[in-house]
């Protein structure tokens, strides 16, 4: 790794509207932080996902990758871009109990907001098998969010033309006050694989955190850690 500093990167990337893009902004959404007083990114992944930070930092053509105890990490600044970002997509402080607007989502097409909604997943969702040995992909976070996990269900639905809300329970609040989001009908996991198969993907993904993701895959194709491309 090249010696620290804080570079100011090309955030710019971040806001070309782009599904790439899109993806990277639904991860830092969930995985990522933004300090509103001095302007600076920083996106931390586990030592297993170095891979997949150094795909970011590509992205934002940010060279420098620290190494941390327990992870590696990327951190930019870049005042006017990072202003830009914060007002366009409502990026909040304290982020976790302070979600965006969901006008944000409604300026998304919905490529763009497919692209979002993955990236969101692969940083902070749950691919696991349940006790009926059927697929379930899971997003859990702060009760706050409910209302953007209700709007999540309906643009998926609407998205993918499909009739049946019931296809996808509303999302709840669980006892330790976090809201669920959890879609457990093939049908729709296979509507969310065959939408995101189109598109021309990078193929190389991060490890498999457990066996259960194993087992995910040979059901609905793994899509931890995708980049979606632009090129239909």
């Amino acid at each position: 790794m090249s010696s620290w500093h804080t570079p100011k990167s090309n955030i710019s990337n971040l806001l070309l509207g782009t599904n790439e893009a899109l993806y990277w902004i639904g991860f830092l959404f969930a995985d990522g932080y933004i300090n509103h007083e001095d302007l600076r990114l920083r996106l931390a992944l586990q030592k297993s996902d170095l891979g997949h930070l150094q795909k970011f930092a590509t992205f934002i053509e940010n060279s420098n990758i620290r190494e941390r105890k327990k992870c590696f990490e990327v951190l930019a600044r870049d005042k006017e871009q990072l202003t830009r970002l914060i007002n366009q997509f409502d990026f909040k402080p304290h982020k976790t109990k302070n979600p965006p607007d969901i006008n944000i989502f409604e300026k998304m097409n919905d490529s763009q907001f497919l692209s979002f909604f993955v990236g969101f997943v692969d940083a902070d969702g749950s691919i696991r098998i349940n006790k009926f040995e059927n697929p379930v992909m899971e997003i859990g976070i702060d009760g706050m969010w409910l209302s953007i996990l209700e709007y999540f269900r309906v643009r998926i639905l609407s998205a993918l033309n499909i009739t049946d809300d019931l296809l996808i329970r509303m999302p709840k609040i669980r006892s330790d006050r976090c809201s669920r989001l959890r879609i457990t009908n093939s049908q729709i996991l296979r509507y969310l694989h065959f939408y995101l198969i189109k598109l021309r993907k990078n193929t190389e993904y991060g490890n498999y955190k457990n066996r259960s993701e194993r087992q995910f895959k040979e059901r609905i194709e793994k899509y931890k850690y995708l980049i979606i491309s632009d090129e239909m």
